[in-house]
This record gives C-alpha cells, sequence and structure tokens, in this order.
C-alpha cells in the first residue's frame, strides 16, 4: 500500500530517485490498474492525484482521490526529522551505548550524509519550493541534533556512579578495596584520587542528594590517621556485606 510507505531523504536526493517515487505512487491510481509500465518518463513539477481504492472487509470497496504532493508526500516529510532522529537513537542504543569512540565516529558520518543530502536537495532544480523547504526544516532538525548530540540528556544515564554511602564509608571501601588487590594496585595514590573523583559520587546524610567528591586522594591519605572514625566506617560496611541478603 503506497499509504504504508516509509519515505526516505534519498528519494529526493536525485532526479532519478524522485521519478521512481512519483511512478511507485502513480502505480496505485486505479485508472492505471493493469499498466506494466512507468506512468511518467520524467518528473512531473506540478501537483498531481491519483484515484486510490480501498477494500474493506465484506468485500466493500471505496475510491478517494488522493494528491501526490499535499496528501502524500508533504505529511510524509514533516515526519521524517522524527523518525530519523529515532532511528540514530536506536542505533546508539544498540551498538554504542557504552564505547565513546565509536559512537563519536558514527556519529560523525550520519552527520556527514545528511550534510551532503542536505547540499543535494536544496539545490534539487526538479523539486518544487514547497518540498525543498519541507525537506530542509527536517534535515536542519537533524543536523542539530547531531552536531549537538548530548549523549546523556538523550540516555538518562548518570556521568558517575551514585553510592547509597556516606563519603567516609566510600572511601575506606575504595581504600579496603586497593589494600586487598581487589582493584588494581598499580594505580599511584594520584591516578586512584582521579579516578574515584571522576567516577563516583556519596550520598549526603543530610540531604540525601549525591555529591562530587573533591580531594579524594587527601581523604584517602586522612583515613590512616582517623583510626576510631576508620574502625566505625568498617563496622558498617561489615553490617551490609555481610548480611546474607546482599549476595542473593
Amino acid at each position: 500500500m503506497i499509504l504504508s510507505y516509509t519515505l526516505k531523504f534519498s528519494d529526493f536526493s536525485s532526479e532519478s530517485n524522485f521519478l521512481k517515487l512519483q511512478n511507485k505512487f502513480a502505480a496505485y491510481d486505479d485508472r492505471n490498474s493493469g499498466l506494466n509500465e512507468d506512468v511518467y518518463l520524467s518528473v512531473i513539477k506540478a501537483d498531481f492525484s491519483i484515484v486510490y481504492k480501498s477494500i474493506y472487509e465484506f468485500n466493500i470497496e471505496t475510491y478517494s482521490k488522493i494528491s501526490f504532493q499535499n496528501d502524500f508526500l508533504i505529511p510524509k516529510i514533516n515526519n521524517l526529522s522524527t523518525s530519523t532522529i529515532l532511528k540514530i537513537k536506536e542505533k546508539i542504543k544498540e551498538g554504542f551505548l557504552y564505547n565513546d569512540s565509536e559512537r563519536s565516529n558514527f556519529i560523525k558520518i550520519t552527520l556527514d550524509q545528511v550534510i551532503k543530502i542536505h547540499c543535494l536537495i536544496i539545490e534539487a532544480s526538479y523539486l518544487e519550493p514547497i518540498i525543498i523547504d519541507a525537506l530542509r526544516n527536517e534535515l536542519e532538525s537533524i543536523i542539530d541534533f547531531l552536531s549537538n548530540f548530548d549523549f546523556n540528556l538523550n540516555f538518562g544515564i548518570k556521568e558517575k556512579i551514585q553510592f547509597n554511602l556516606n563519603k567516609t564509608d566510600l572511601m575506606v571501601l575504595m581504600y579496603l578495596l586497593r589494600k586487598n588487590e581487589i582493584i588494581n594496585v598499580d594505580y599511584t595514590d594520584a591516578d586512584f584520587g582521579k579516578l574515584i573523583e571522576r567516577f563516583f559520587q556519596y550520598q549526603s546524610t543530610s540531604t540525601k542528594s549525591y555529591v562530587d567528591i573533591i580531594r579524594a586522594r587527601k581523604e584517602l591519605n586522612d583515613l590512616k590517621n582517623m583510626n576510631d572514625t576508620f574502625e566505625k566506617s568498617v563496622a558498617r560496611l561489615k553490617k551490609q556485606l555481610q548480611d546474607n541478603s546482599f549476595y542473593q
């Protein structure tokens, strides 16, 4: 069914592609039923209509006049940016969600392709101005999306892992994991501190909000001289981590 056809920007990127689209639409004209050749040999710039036959239950037939430009093209064009951006997001989610370099490369390649087809369409002499304007608006929305792509805004993934631990307990946990070689011990104190600052947040006891860790290296070093605080924190961690339900 022509009305369910998924329109693509490539349908407009060359005169031959656009002619194929016009002939595909014209082939559904009931007046051309049985015709085994293309209706048009060259692009028709003016709008044209077909008589479209629909068959419903009990073999009930209805006929409606549908214009190529106003009824078929424009409504579908106006949804192209939304559907394309959705496909881009799906592709990123499937293949590049956690791979920054591959995601960036995919976005760059896609942006280059969209810009290329944008240049072709705005210079297309075989398209009516109303069609060019509609396509330009859709393409510019996609270009804007790709040029200003915000990973966290689009996928709602936090940049840092948020622990439901206070700052002391989180720092003690990191200290013990490293001390017991569960975390690679080859990190320098400075590098280990930077990684904690970059990827982890603790939970504020008073506000229950998540807070960045500042001067993590100093926090780790200070623990060595805070015996009472350290032992209390270890006791809290043991209570949580030794509970059998934690491992179920």
